[in-house]
């Protein structure tokens, strides 16, 4: 005669997604009770990183707020500031980035006075 499975009432689990869908908590293996605190306590701090006010005028851009979380925003912060060279560009291609090989700035003043950052560094493209 087969042996049957004993059945288990696990405690639910439970997972708050933030606006752009990245996972922001989970709870699993606490009562029912604690989870709620938790995500209520979760949801509140979601809406105070929801930015306040319009825009106003921008480029043409897509605007993922909290796409990516705080370290590697600064990073790259950081690495746009660092000193690379700088190379004029046409929109389509530009020498710097063949002669370069590491990171290089390209600007193009036909388009708007854009200047891009080719990123280079494996780990903060990844």
């Amino acid at each position: 005669m087969p042996k049957t499975a004993s059945i288990c009432c696990a405690q639910p689990a439970s997972v708050v997604l933030d606006p752009n869908g990245r996972i922001v908590l989970i709870n699993e293996d606490i009562d029912t009770a604690e989870q709620m605190d938790r995500i209520l306590a979760c949801l509140q701090g979601l809406d105070s990183w929801r930015p306040r006010g319009s825009l106003g005028a921008h480029p043409p851009v897509l605007v993922l707020p909290n796409a990516m979380d705080t370290d590697i925003c600064t990073r790259l912060i950081e690495r746009w500031h660092e000193p690379v060279p700088l190379y004029e560009g046409d929109g389509k291609q530009s020498i710097g980035i063949n002669i370069e090989k590491g990171g290089v700035k390209v600007r193009n003043d036909a388009y708007g006075n854009v200047t891009q950052y080719i990123l280079r560094d494996p780990e903060l493209r990844q």
